[in-house]
């Protein structure tokens, strides 16, 4: 070998001694860049949770039961699942797993994706719950259930937003008065509430309707409790219950006002006469509704009511 291939094979050595060492440091920059946990994580993780075969993860799984005899919904694929009370800290969840409307992301930014799988009631329930999954090196891993009713979830980049109805109990399946909007974050095996508001359904004229509904059946408590503070302040129970003593019968009409918070009425109310019969007087005009975020309901506050 001559002196000048010499010294070019010396130069080509150092040369690839150099880039080692560079790659070298640039891994080590990566790995202390990662925060903690990370790089663990990215290193054990197992089968990404988008390529797994959800029917035979949930035949697998011991808290959960498959009814195969469960009554096939249209449209509906996934198994009919039982997830034993209490088995995740959560009440007992059963319904029809929508595997494929499994949702998928990195709640708790590890590097790896967790699965959301909804359980539908097949019915007017709609939603009764959701089955979150960890990537595990072993597989999918089962660690959390939440529970609720006619419930519905999306994903807004790392976080879980949950959204409950909020029935006060005179609302028909499809309205509730409203709905409670809870952001979440994923530590751990828990999902923790990040953020809550209480978001209104325009359900103010059928307020207003179960308002004389209950009247007319005579439920004062009921009726009552549609009412603000502010007017309750002003007409105290007994006083206001008084006034309704030879009410027979209401009906009532409504429609929508100028505004979102204004119902209109029309009333036909039946009342007993003192010296016996009856009389029926009709009426007209509105009332102006509040919203009760602690409440979580319209409620009646300013009557504007005068004899048709």
């Amino acid at each position: 070998m001559t002196h000048g291939a010499f010294a070019r094979v010396r130069r080509a050595s150092a040369g690839m001694r150099a880039v080692a060492l560079t790659v070298a440091l640039i891994v080590g920059v990566v790995a202390g860049s990662l925060p903690p946990g990370s790089s663990r994580s990215v290193a054990a993780a197992g089968t990404p949770l988008r390529q797994v075969d959800w029917q035979q993860t949930l035949a697998s799984e011991p808290r959960i039961t498959i009814d195969p005899g469960a009554f096939p919904i249209p449209g509906i694929t996934g198994p009919y699942v039982r997830i034993a009370p209490q088995s995740l800290g959560a009440d007992s969840l059963e319904g029809y797993a929508l595997i494929e409307d499994a949702a998928f992301a990195d709640l708790d930014s590890d590097g790896a994706e967790e699965a959301i799988i909804p359980v539908a009631s097949g019915g007017t329930a709609g939603l009764l719950g959701i089955m979150l999954y960890h990537e595990d090196a072993s597989g999918p891993r089962l660690v959390l259930v939440e529970t609720g009713y006619k419930m519905s979830f999306t994903i807004e980049g790392s976080r879980l937003v949950i959204y409950q109805p909020n029935y006060i109990g005179f609302e028909p399946n499809c309205c509730p008065s409203s709905m409670t909007r809870t952001t979440t974050t994923l530590q751990g095996n828990s999902l923790v509430p990040w953020a809550t508001e209480i978001e209104p359904n325009d359900v103010q004229e059928m307020t207003v309707s179960a308002f004389y509904r209950a009247l007319s059946d005579r439920q004062y408590d009921a009726a009552y409790g549609f009412l603000s503070p502010t007017y309750q302040a002003n007409n105290p129970f007994e006083q206001w219950k008084a006034g309704y003593a030879t009410t027979q019968s209401i009906e009532v009409e409504t429609a929508t006002g100028a505004a979102p918070t204004e119902v209109l009425i029309e009333l036909t109310a039946v009342d007993r006469r003192s010296g016996g019969g009856t009389v029926t007087q009709r009426f007209r005009g509105s009332w102006a509704l509040v919203w009760s975020g602690d409440q979580k309901r319209w409620l009646l506050d300013r009557p504007r009511i005068q004899q048709a």
